[in-house]
């Protein structure tokens, strides 16, 4: 089970070029810099740590694994523990189960047609078995993947895990980050009642979550110890999504339209579970060179639980600008050519109002510490 972020020595990033690793089922092996590198024909990019996650702070090069392209899957020489491409433990051909989670990862990102690995950032697998507590809404899981209870401080690691309904990649650029930053609306409450404030919170990178297609990413949260006699503890947690991006292209009926026109339109700008709507468009002006200025009203129409904070709209995207405050509506001002369709991109932000609540007995972990 991963108890903390491993971080090496400051090593550069290694960088490498797309163009050099193409989608493939089998992995490159980077030699130099002592990684495997997994590009899935599905196009899913990897940066495997080459030992077998049971022994990266263990024995080491006893147990690097190989690939074994006869069966298209990582074996482990010490156990015989095996993974798919996408460093997925393979239950079926595993019976030791001596790692007992997936392969774990260099941080990784695609920026300018480069492959840039951050090997000072080590993101450890998936377990196979994680503690059964976990709460879920529109599209986002939180999973207590290791909690500790002791006289001296209180430990809970999650694993959220982002649906791909919301579209987030990890290898974008910039990276989307929104996960790494779960807040404490009311900190730990014990079972009589009593708040245990947070003293660290912690995120590792984001990356591809290969059971589910979608973006997750390992939080790492400290409180002070709770109180001896306490026996259940609710953990409160909140997630934003930010930096969400979309390009869409707005339909415009240029034959029928001129200068000054105004018209309702029902256009929306979907993003994941949340929504804002384009309810009507003004031709404002020509400009000298010719392109036609458009103002956009638009509303926010998201589920009463998701608040959308922030939102952009251009013709370009308009990162690293901040995404303009959105309380429930905005209006926005693009120059477009006529007679050609209207291509955008959005930016957006939002909170998911309803907190995450992670149930835990800690009866059995205070007991064990007593003894």
């Amino acid at each position: 089970m991963p108890t903390a972020p491993v971080v090496s020595h400051m090593l550069p990033a290694s960088r490498l070029e797309v163009n050099a690793y193409p989608p493939s089922d089998q992995p490159y092996w980077i030699e130099p810099d002592d990684f495997w590198l997994v590009h899935t024909p599905e196009g899913q990019l990897f940066a495997f740590v080459p030992v077998s996650p049971e022994y990266v702070t263990g024995i080491g090069n006893a147990c690097r694994y190989t690939w074994e392209a006869a069966n298209g899957r990582f074996i482990d020489p010490c156990s015989g523990d095996e993974w798919e491409l996408n460093g997925t433990l393979n239950l079926a051909h595993s019976s030791e189960l001596w790692s007992n989670r997936d392969l774990d990862q260099y941080w990784l990102q695609v920026q300018e047609d480069g492959i840039f690995v951050q090997r000072q950032y080590q993101i450890p697998g998936m377990p196979v078995e994680p503690m059964p507590i976990n709460t879920a809404q529109y599209g986002v899981t939180i999973t207590v993947a290791l909690a500790t209870f002791t006289p001296l401080t209180t430990t809970i690691d999650t694993w959220v895990l982002v649906d791909p309904i919301w579209d987030m990649d990890a290898s974008d650029s910039p990276p989307q980050l929104a996960l790494t930053n779960a807040l404490f609306p009311d900190s730990l409450i014990d079972d009589q009642g009593r708040v245990t404030a947070p003293s660290r919170r912690e995120g590792a990178g984001s990356v591809p979550g290969p059971h589910a297609g979608g973006l997750r990413a390992l939080l790492y949260h400290q409180w002070e110890a709770v109180a001896p006699d306490a026996r259940v503890v609710t953990a409160t947690l909140t997630v934003d999504l930010s930096a969400l991006h979309r390009e869409i292209t707005l339909p415009v009926n240029w034959d029928s339209l001129e200068e000054g026109d105004v018209w309702a339109a029902d256009f929306p700008l979907e993003i994941g579970h949340a929504a804002a709507q384009i309810q009507q468009i003004e031709w404002r002006q020509t400009t000298a060179d010719g392109r036609v200025v458009l103002r956009m009203a638009v509303t926010d129409e998201s589920p009463e639980d998701i608040r959308l904070y922030c939102l952009h709209l251009e013709v370009e995207d308009p990162w690293p600008r901040e995404c303009p405050n959105f309380n429930g509506e905005g209006s926005y001002t693009v120059a477009v050519p006529p007679g050609e369709p209207v291509n955008l991109h959005l930016r957006a932000s939002l909170e998911l109002l309803t907190p995450f609540q992670l149930v835990i007995d800690v009866a059995p972990f205070l007991e064990e510490s007593e003894r």
